[in-house]
């Protein structure tokens, strides 16, 4: 642990606007929201930052009570942000040490962002009719030195343009003791045109690579519940959903040799159906108001897709398969001393197949994802919250993964049954504490301070475990003073500038590790006006 060093200096302002309401029947809402932050890591090639971020973003809300039965509810948002360049470092695996970020060609990432929503609700003494319909606007832009060194490697630009609808409608019943039904059905369309275009210097090689996705979905569903089941106090819920998915992929690679024109060498289609029925039961029991236990079996499932890598160069590894598990849960909740402790506990038992995984591409550059035969997630979760004295609260959450592979044989030679799933935690621990100071009488209407401490254990970063970040815990504090309708806050990350490493990859055609170092001690103020 380290003295308290502050590495940098974060700027965030912003403003709500306008919540009004017009009528009886009538409001709305504004808000703004600008973010400016400089980074915590410097790029040494260049001396620029490497990873300083701004955003700016903004929201509408429309809220209309037709009549007692009917509403409608509207809300856009829109968001432009910039990324400038990847604090990504060499790795070296012997020593369990990171180099300085320090690669060659500008590096960064552009997103524009709009979505909208609509619902539509109407209730009477019997039913309620919810309807959603939503779309979606994407438009990216990242620039990445894809080697993340000082040498001529890899220059690579992707730009993603993607829409997306979705609408949703569910009927239920509403104010039955007994019994209480609902159904629905949820349908969605995503297109998304990708195209890269890159240099590989050491080949003298230019490519351009374009992927046309075209991926469409329907769900039906219904849940039934049943209060006071066979003996008062028994809920059983049990539900089900049908989910269908086709996903295809318009795939092509043109490349060329110095100055020669590009020639397209790879066109191909494909095309991916997923159906799964997903059952859900679920029982609880109520001993009183303040305690309850429950037990969950559930059935998971994650469609399948494609890898558009373009240094992916066998067909087996272009698409991935479904994945399915069976979740089992059972905890219970309790609150204690006329609700000034609450105390709740659950153990858990995930059961995978064909989880997805993210691995290196063979012989190449990043990532794909591929599947595993089987693996299991096992655990518990405890969680206590207590106010102890006006104004006062304080929490505390741990929690314990093992989390293995059962069946990965990927050849004779590469053998992970019995190793843990990467990028999993052994263990996390959270604890915060919370006060309020009320002033009655002068500029300021009240004080918040809040103090905070996240711990994250052991966790594997490759299939053969061979590399980990140890277990670290970083403290957090922040100071909020509110008057009126402003208000500012101070808050400090990584206090103690704990050093870590946040994520980890490989790039197996350059034979290296690399690994996004943790952010160090930071601090920040937000400022925050409603109008």
């Amino acid at each position: 642990m380290k003295l308290l060093k502050i590495t940098k200096f974060a700027t965030c302002i912003k403003s709500n606007s306008r919540y009004n309401k017009v009528s009886d029947k009538f409001g709305y809402s504004i808000s703004a929201n600008y973010n400016a932050h400089n980074g915590y890591f410097t790029n040494e090639f260049n001396g620029d930052p490497a990873d300083d971020q701004y955003s700016a973003s903004g929201r509408l809300r429309l809220v209309w009570q037709v009549s007692d039965k009917f509403s409608l509810e509207n809300i856009s948002s829109y968001e432009k942000s910039e990324q400038y360049g990847f604090p990504y470092a060499v790795y070296d695996t012997e020593n369990s040490s990171a180099g300085d970020v320090n690669y060659n060609d500008e590096s960064g990432y552009k997103r524009d962002l709009f979505s909208n929503g609509l619902v539509v609700k109407y209730r009477n003494e019997n039913v309620e009719l919810l309807s959603t319909t939503s779309y979606t606007y994407y438009d990216g832009l990242m620039d990445a030195d894809q080697d993340y060194t000082a040498a001529p490697i890899y220059y690579f630009h992707t730009g993603d343009i993607q829409n997306m609808i979705s609408q949703e409608l569910v009927l239920k019943s509403v104010n039955n003791t007994k019994y209480n039904w609902l159904f629905g059905a949820y349908g969605f369309y995503q297109n998304m045109d990708q195209q890269t275009t890159g240099d590989i210097y050491t080949a003298k090689m230019k490519q351009d690579i374009q992927s046309d996705f075209d991926i469409s979905g329907l769900a039906l569903f219904h849940q039934s519940t049943i209060n006071d089941f066979i003996i008062e106090n028994l809920t059983l819920t049990a539900g089900i959903r049908l989910d269908l998915e086709k996903d295809k992929l318009g795939y092509s690679l043109a490349s060329a040799i110095g100055d020669a024109p590009l020639n397209t060498t790879v066109e191909e289609d494909y095309e991916e159906n997923f159906t799964e029925i997903l059952p859900k039961l679920a029982l609880k029991y109520k001993f009183n108001n303040s305690l309850n236990t429950y037990a969950t079996v559930s059935k998971g499932y994650k469609s399948g897709g494609f890898n558009t890598n373009s240094s992916i160069d066998i067909s087996e590894y272009r698409s991935y398969d479904a994945e399915q598990s069976w979740n089992y849960e059972l905890g219970f909740k309790s609150s204690m001393a006329n609700n000034r402790l609450y105390f709740d506990a659950a153990v858990f038992y995930i059961d995978w197949k064909e989880q997805q995984i993210d691995v290196p591409v063979p012989g190449g550059r990043g990532n794909m994802k591929t599947n595993a035969g089987e693996s299991v997630s096992k655990g518990f979760e405890l969680f206590v919250k207590a106010r102890p004295g006006k104004n006062w609260e304080a929490t505390l959450g741990y929690g314990y993964t093992h989390a293995t592979f059962i069946d990965h044989v990927v050849s004779e030679e590469l053998n992970y049954n019995g190793n843990f799933i990467p990028y999993v935690p052994r263990s996390t621990v959270n604890v915060g504490v919370n006060k309020v100071v009320e002033f009655k009488n002068g500029f300021l209407d009240k004080m918040i301070a809040n103090l905070s401490y996240r711990g994250v254990g052991k966790h594997y970063w490759n299939l053969d475990n061979s590399n980990y970040q140890d277990y670290y815990g970083l403290v957090d504090g922040k100071l909020s003073f509110v008057s009126g309708k402003v208000q500012l806050d101070i808050w400090g990350k990584n206090i103690f500038n704990n050093s870590y490493n946040s994520y980890y990859f490989e790039i197996a055609q350059l034979h290296k590790s690399y690994v996004q170092l943790g952010k160090p001690a930071s601090l920040g103020v937000n400022l925050k006006v409603t109008f």
